[in-house]
């Protein structure tokens, strides 16, 4: 971190420039279709994506095995159009991951607008927090904001025991208006809890939380209590229209 880097490959329908990649943010990752790893990373880099495209940031794929024809489709089909460095063309990937000392897929490496290297962990989780401290929030709500009022449909007080252990509780979580990644929230002191696999004597689902509104963005506020595999959906959130359509939002 903290030095320039100069890239020099060939990608799949010609000549890689790196220089097309100046004044954008990009992320360099490294990727091998088989590899169970590189495909949930592809969940973050997607997500990060569609939270900053609009504000140059980029994703230059290295493909680690010979089956970047796969890699390029797969996010084609996701309506990805990232580059994808193919490896064993003459300065492809491997010697990238020579140039870079890369020794296994999944790798991603975070650079700034002049080509500086942001970090070497870019991967998972890290890379929306690296996001946020270079670029800003991902996101920059617009017009009237309406917070909707749960008090009557919470059932767990912030200040006492979520469930066993010690420190269980959010009685440190700021209370009042707060900002989350751009959005404004009103946290009063208790919030609504559901069961789950480690808790059962808590509702399975809520339902029939009256919005009343159209909107044009629906911003959510929640955690858990307990760790769970990354992209494994631990619950779902069912939006009702008037006019009679749902749609699920899964929880992850």
């Amino acid at each position: 971190p903290g030095k320039p880097l100069e890239l020099s490959a060939v990608k799949q329908d010609g000549t890689f420039d790196w220089a097309d990649y100046r004044n954008k943010v990009t992320l360099l990752a490294f990727w091998s279709v088989d590899s169970e790893a590189s495909n949930r990373e592809l969940f973050f880099a997607k997500t990060a994506h569609d939270r900053y495209r609009d504000r140059a940031f980029e994703v230059l794929v290295a493909c680690t095995d010979e089956k970047h024809a796969e890699l390029q489709n797969l996010l084609r089909e996701q309506g990805l159009p990232w580059t994808v460095v193919p490896r064993g063309a003459e300065g492809a990937t491997d010697s990238l991951t020579g140039a870079l000392g890369v020794r296994a897929a999944p790798f991603s490496i975070l650079v700034d607008k002049q080509g500086t290297v942001l970090s070497i962990r870019a991967g998972g989780s890290a890379l929306s927090q690296l996001l946020q401290k270079e670029i800003g929030p991902p996101i920059k709500p617009t017009g009237e904001l309406t917070c909707l009022d749960l008090a009557s449909r919470a059932n767990q007080k912030m200040t006492v025991q979520m469930h066993n252990g010690e420190g269980s509780d959010l009685r440190e979580f700021p209370r009042g208006t707060q900002v989350f990644s751009g959005v404004t929230f009103d946290v009063k002191d208790a919030v609504i809890q559901w069961s789950g696999k480690s808790l059962q004597d808590r509702p399975t689902s809520v339902e029939g939380i009256p919005v009343g509104r159209a909107f044009d963005r629906l911003f959510l506020l929640h955690g858990t209590g307990w760790n769970a595999e990354e992209n494994a959906q631990i619950g779902e959130y069912r939006v009702h229209y008037q006019d009679g359509t749902v749609e699920v939002v899964p929880i992850l």
